[in-house]
This record gives structure tokens, C-alpha cells and sequence, in this order.
């Protein structure tokens, strides 16, 4: 690999650009990597302490969908630190509801359910504000004009 050539974690699953970074999802060793898109390399590997299947970025932070462990991590892009872990699996701990994907936009952050739902998360106060049934496990989301 070329000195200005970012390495990254353990497959990487997921990659998203803002807060003037490139952030890759690794989904096996549990990490996001953060990479400066003008010198290409890495600035930092954050550990998020559960898998990845999806990141955003938006409204102020980095979004991380933990899969079949259900759910959302938020990461300060200004301190390159988890700054909250919020549970959207459901009540049963055994079997939680799958956090597969997610998206901001619109003042909200939209997480893909394994409860056939996409979800809309309030980032001021990190609650579930709406739920859109929307079938079988939605695996990707966007939003979009």
C-alpha cells in the first residue's frame, strides 16, 4: 500500500462522507474508521464496542447501525468518540430487532428496523419520534428530494 493509502479495520461494510471526513463501517472488529479525505489517511479508529452494518453522517454526528444487536450509535465526529448507544431492538434481549441501516436528512435520523419498520429518530433528544411500517426488513435506506 502506498504511503497515503488508508487502511482500514476488519471488513469494512458501509462508508460515509461529512464533518470533513470519510468514515468506513467495519462490521467484524467493531470499529469506524476516520480518514482525511485531502491527505487520504487515517486520523483514527474508533471503537464502537458491537458490529456495523450501516453509517451516516448528519445532523452534528456519525451515525452507526449495529445489525442483529439493535442499535444506533452515535459518534461526536469532535471528539471521534461513541457518545451514545441507543437500544432499538424491542423488549426482547435475547432476540432484539435488527438496526440494518440508516440515513439523516430532514432534522432526523432514519433507521431500517428488522421490525419491518423504518424508524425516525429525534437527534436532539435520540427518541423514537414516528414509525413507517414498510414490509420485511428494510437492508438500505436514503433520503432524497
Amino acid at each position: 500500500m502506498a504511503a497515503t493509502d488508508a487502511c482500514f479495520g476488519s471488513r469494512p461494510v458501509a462508508i460515509a462522507i461529512g464533518q470533513g471526513a470519510v468514515w468506513v463501517a467495519n462490521a467484524d472488529d467493531g470499529t469506524v474508521t476516520r480518514i482525511d479525505p485531502s491527505t487520504r489517511k487515517m486520523v483514527q479508529t474508533i471503537g464502537t464496542g458491537t458490529s456495523a452494518s450501516d453509517i451516516a453522517v448528519g445532523e452534528g454526528s456519525v451515525w452507526v447501525a449495529s445489525g442483529s444487536e439493535g442499535q444506533l450509535l452515535r459518534i461526536d465526529p469532535r471528539t471521534n468518540a461513541v457518545v451514545r448507544t441507543i437500544p432499538l431492538g424491542g423488549s426482547d434481549k435475547l432476540a432484539p430487532e435488527g438496526v440494518y441501516s440508516v440515513a439523516t436528512g430532514g432534522g432526523a435520523v432514519w433507521v431500517g428496523s428488522g421490525s419491518g419498520a423504518v424508524l425516525k429518530i429525534d437527534p436532539a433528544t435520540d427518541q423514537e419520534v414516528g414509525r413507517v411500517p414498510v414490509g420485511p426488513t428494510p437492508t438500505d435506506i436514503a433520503f432524497g428530494n
